[in-house]
């Protein structure tokens, strides 16, 4: 018997929820976002994953008027109350003769193929029309009144959010140092590690509803902090949050070792996961910031992929944007930002990313935590080192001599543990030493040292 598998990829979600800074839009859309899904159980029969703006179906073909309506009525009953999102559908015909993973991988080149067309926006601004200068979208007329500063996705997101915590102001969450972390993971290589196990649609309906619970129960075990962290996206293997930079780090790494325990669980399959944490100011535009952070974990990972293509071990990346926008990581930022060139050499400051367990070229994300925690203290030489990374970038030999003479002060002042701070050098990577903090990978060389003292400059003191 014939079979239809549909799918509904729903298009521009970050930009949409990271239109502006304003947390009560960010919820609210959020929350928008979340409620397709509940317009989507309608069909509860059919649905083999329906998670994080991504739809599948299965449709008999005794069922194929009722398949049309949906590709006919579904975007536009979503995309009418959500100005902003576009949605993108393709249908793959199937029977007992084409294998349902093939069919499924069919489905997924459609949808980039979709995804890849243009689309109107139900918003397009005619000339002569006053702009929300937030959103840069035009404004709408409500009750017979201008609504100032708001076009009409804005308005749907602030009437879902007052909707759900009515007048209650929620604030985004900040440390003292009006510091925020804006974090985007991602599973490694699930498609790869399915393909070839399952084999009808029931099995990959229940493989995404166990992945599901995974992702959700490793969000609720690492989340010791209900105030300083606010969930954005959350769903399949994705997750997207706004925290207090503060618990950035550890946050990632405890949600990331709970989901491989889970996925192990649930699933009886080692999967990892990688994670980009993009830190910054408070008032620093969002959708900027989410962007970062979708390309330091893509950055995690290359990196990882390139140590276990089949089974890429967990990383994470971060980096603290302190500029007023934001284009690309790797092609821009790490040659113009964090490559320091001398008369000698090149030395790159990206040391990351980190993992969760012990590879040859690459640190642990504990053992990075370790040495940073020294650097936090008062008798700390975090100062000299930055100086030292000044010089660094115009002399290696004069680099060399700083280093030598900070090592002698903290010596003959005895307030900071010198030997001890280089043995966690030493767990940071072997051939880390403190007068030549340098390790070699893929013929470039690269030092830890920025990336703690950049990680330093965003926590707070007390911490």
């Amino acid at each position: 018997m014939k079979q239809y598998l549909y799918g509904a990829s729903i298009g521009g979600i970050q930009k949409y929820i990271f239109k502006t800074n304003d947390l009560r839009s960010i919820v609210g859309a959020s929350e928008l976002v979340k409620s397709i899904n509940e317009e989507i159980k309608l069909e509860e029969k059919n649905i083999i994953i329906n998670a994080a703006g991504n739809i599948r179906l299965v449709f008999d073909e005794n069922k194929l008027d009722e398949l049309k309506n949906l590709v006919l009525t579904f975007p536009k009953r979503i995309m009418q109350k959500r100005f902003g999102i576009h949605i993108f559908q393709a249908i793959i015909e199937f029977d007992d003769k084409i294998n349902f993973m093939s069919a499924l991988q069919e489905l997924e080149k459609a949808l980039a193929i979709q995804q890849n067309k243009h689309q109107i926006p139900l918003d397009l601004t005619p000339f002569f029309v006053k702009i929300e200068p937030k959103s840069g979208r035009g404004m709408v007329i409500k009750d017979s009144k201008i609504v100032e500063n708001h076009d009409k996705a804005t308005l749907q997101k602030l009437e879902k959010y007052k909707e759900i915590y009515q007048e209650k102001n929620l604030e985004i969450p900040k440390n003292g140092k009006k510091k925020t972390a804006i974090i985007h993971a991602d599973g490694n290589s699930i498609g790869t590690r399915i393909g070839s196990k399952i084999k009808s649609p029931e099995e990959y309906k229940k493989f995404s509803q166990n992945l599901e619970k995974a992702t959700k129960e490793a969000f609720k075990s690492a989340n010791k902090s209900t105030y300083s962290i606010r969930e954005i996206i959350l769903g399949g293997d994705d997750m997207s949050i706004i925290c207090d930079a503060n618990i950035a780090l550890e946050f990632t790494r405890d949600f990331i070792v709970a989901f491989e325990k889970n996925t192990k669980k649930y699933l009886e399959e080692d999967i990892t996961m990688c994670a980009g944490i993009a830190f910054c100011n408070h008032k620093f535009p969002f959708h900027y910031a989410i962007n970062l952070a979708e390309q330091l974990c893509s950055f995690a990972k290359k990196n990882s992929k390139a140590i276990d293509k089949k089974s890429p071990p967990s990383s994470l990346m971060f980096y603290n944007t302190q500029n007023s926008s934001f284009d690309d990581y790797e092609l821009q930022t790490i040659p113009q930002e964090l490559c320091l060139q001398n008369n000698e050499e090149e030395i790159f400051l990206n040391f990351g990313p980190y993992f969760l367990t012990k590879q040859d070229e690459f640190s642990t994300i504990d053992d990075f935590l370790e040495v940073a925690k020294m650097l936090k203290t008062d008798a700390s030489p975090r100062t000299r080192l930055r100086d030292y990374l000044t010089i660094l970038g115009q002399n290696s030999y004069e680099a060399k001599e700083q280093l030598s003479r900070i090592k002698q002060i903290l010596q003959l002042k005895n307030k900071f543990d010198i030997d001890e701070f280089e043995k966690r050098l030493k767990n940071l990577n072997a051939k880390l030493e403190f007068e030549a903090p340098f390790l070699m990978r893929n013929n470039a060389k690269f030092t830890p040292f920025h990336e703690l003292i950049s990680y330093i400059s965003v926590i707070d003191e007390e911490r």
